[in-house]
This record gives C-alpha cells, sequence and structure tokens, in this order.
C-alpha cells in the first residue's frame, strides 16, 4: 500500500485548521482528538495509545478523513471533500486579499 499522498496531508491539516476555528482548540489539539477518537489501539506494553495518521496508507487515510467529516456533520459542521481543499484554500485567499 502507497503511504498518504502530500495533498491527503494538506487536507488533513486544512480540516484541523477549519474545526479549530470553530472549537477554540488549536489545530494540534484537534490532531490529536480525531488521532484518538478514531485511530485508538492497543500498544506492544497493553496500553491505550493511537495510531498517529501520518502512517496511515491511502486508502486508511481516506477512510480517516471521511471519519473526521462524518463527525463534524453531527455538530452541523460540513468540511469539504478532501479533493476539493485546494479550491477552499485559494478562495480564502482571494477573499483575504480582497479586504
Amino acid at each position: 500500500m502507497l503511504k498518504r499522498s502530500t495533498d491527503q496531508h494538506r487536507a488533513e491539516w486544512f480540516y484541523y485548521r477549519l474545526i479549530s476555528g470553530i472549537s477554540g482548540h488549536t489545530p494540534y489539539e484537534i490532531y490529536e482528538i480525531m488521532a484518538r477518537k478514531f485511530l485508538l489501539c492497543i500498544d506492544e506494553y497493553g496500553d491505550l495509545a493511537y495510531i498517529k495518521p501520518s502512517s496511515l496508507d491511502t486508502i486508511e487515510h481516506n477512510d480517516y478523513m471521511e471519519q473526521i467529516r462524518a463527525e463534524m456533520i453531527k455538530y452541523g459542521i460540513y468540511l469539504p471533500e478532501p479533493s476539493q481543499v485546494d479550491q477552499y484554500e485559494l478562495a480564502k485567499t482571494i477573499t483575504k486579499k480582497a479586504h
């Protein structure tokens, strides 16, 4: 399996930044919250741990992103498809320049 792509990484952190702007948590806190919620596992010592998203392959990472999107819908937060993130970032940049 292929490791997650640069585009997947960028979309993942776009989600964390977007959620942090609404929640008041930092993007890194959102990263930890989501990883603990969706990537929880038992480590080799029998302790609870979480799988780092950077270790996921492309298919696993897509599943992880869909879990985040589904979770946020419960709170009325609609995240774009990962493939649309570039369009959202571009629109944000254009909007900032216009103000």
